[in-house]
C-alpha cells in the first residue's frame, strides 16, 4: 500500500502549502470615532413599602398620576417594591409617599452621596466655625466642619 502525501510539489518540485495568507485583522474604515466620555447614569434604587397599601386601587391610580415612564410595582410578601425608570419618577414617589404618609424606604442616589474630607496641615490658631465660614464662602455645598482631637499618647 503507498504512503499518502498531505502535500503535492508544484511544477519546481518545491512543496506547496494551500493556506489563505490574507489579513483578517484590517482597521474598520466604517467604525465610528467617539471622543466623548459619557457620564455614568445613576442606577435608580428601589423604593420599599412595608407592608401593603390600604387602598390598593387608589395607590395605583396616584402612583400613575405622578410617574411619567414606565415603572414596575412587585408584593415581596410583607412588602412591596416599586422600581422606575428614572430619576424625576424616582423622586416624584418618595414626595407622594411622604405626603400620604406612607412608611418606605430606599437608598440614596449616587448623586446624592456626601463625601468627607480631612484637611490636614492647618495652623493651630483656627476653628472650625472660622474654617466652615472660608469654606462655605468658596464651596456653597458644605454641610459642616468638625475639627478632630488628638489622642493620649500621640502627637
Amino acid at each position: 500500500m503507498p504512503r499518502k502525501k498531505g502535500k503535492s510539489p508544484d511544477l519546481d518540485g518545491e512543496i506547496v502549502a494551500n493556506i489563505p495568507v490574507s489579513n483578517s485583522f484590517e482597521l474598520l474604515k466604517n467604525a465610528p470615532e467617539v471622543n466623548e466620555i459619557t457620564p455614568r447614569k445613576d442606577i435608580i434604587p428601589p423604593i420599599v413599602l412595608n407592608g401593603r397599601p390600604a387602598n390598593v386601587r387608589q395607590f395605583l391610580e396616584d402612583t400613575r398620576k405622578v410617574v411619567k415612564e414606565k415603572f414596575r410595582i412587585t408584593n415581596r410578601g410583607r412588602t412591596t417594591q416599586i422600581l422606575t425608570s428614572n430619576v424625576e419618577d424616582f423622586e416624584a414617589l418618595k414626595g407622594l409617599f411622604r405626603l400620604t404618609e406612607l412608611e418606605f424606604h430606599t437608598f440614596a442616589l449616587r448623586s446624592e452621596h456626601m463625601k468627607r474630607f480631612v484637611i490636614h496641615g492647618l495652623a493651630e490658631g483656627f476653628s472650625a466655625e472660622e474654617v466652615e465660614e472660608e469654606l462655605k464662602a468658596a464651596l456653597p455645598a458644605v454641610v459642616r466642619v468638625v475639627q478632630m482631637e488628638k489622642r493620649e499618647g500621640r502627637k
